[in-house]
């Protein structure tokens, strides 16, 4: 089967529901933002404040994260499936830390401990292993070697050239 390089097929869908993603991190950091200014409005504690104040700086990395990734992708950079890949595994670890800050916040403000396992929930759980299958996407595919160059952490790789010998 002759492997075409470009923008087709799963890369045209990873485009698209990373723009909806970034559109989607953008609400929640606006939210966070607004969480934020109502929390230091009503004088809370500083560790709320500062649990706000990581929330809203998670979810605009990731926005920003994922603006720079969707540059490198229309780019067409070399370093692009290194990129999302490391974005992805990396938003992995920000779910993680954000159900943490969640229940933490949970905890000052109730003051019942809640468990880390009651605090992840299954559509958590979809999620990771959608990012997952994401990455091993960047770092396998036939498509994304030839229209980047290179999979994911992978090093050296092919030369970026037009012609179908590539």
């Amino acid at each position: 089967m002759e492997y075409e390089r470009g923008f087709h097929g799963w890369l045209v869908f990873f485009f698209l529901s990373a723009s909806i993603g970034a559109a989607v991190r953008a609400y929640f950091g606006f939210l966070s933002a607004m969480d934020l200014r109502m929390v230091i409005a009503s004088s809370a504690s500083f560790a709320i404040i500062t649990s706000v104040v990581a929330q809203a700086l998670i979810h605009l990395g990731l926005f920003g994260a994922s603006l720079v990734g969707l540059w490198y992708f229309a780019q067409c950079r070399r370093g692009t499936a290194t990129y999302w890949a490391s974005v992805l595994i990396a938003s992995i670890v920000a779910v993680a830390v954000l159900n943490l800050i969640g229940a933490y916040q949970v905890q000052l403000i109730d003051g019942t401990p809640v468990s880390i396992q009651r605090s992840i929930k299954a559509n958590e759980l979809r999620s990771v292993a959608l990012q997952l299958v994401w990455v091993l996407y960047w770092v396998r595919s036939k498509r994304v070697r030839l229209t980047f160059g290179a999979n994911a952490f992978q090093r050296g790789g092919q030369p970026l050239t037009t012609d179908s010998a590539a």
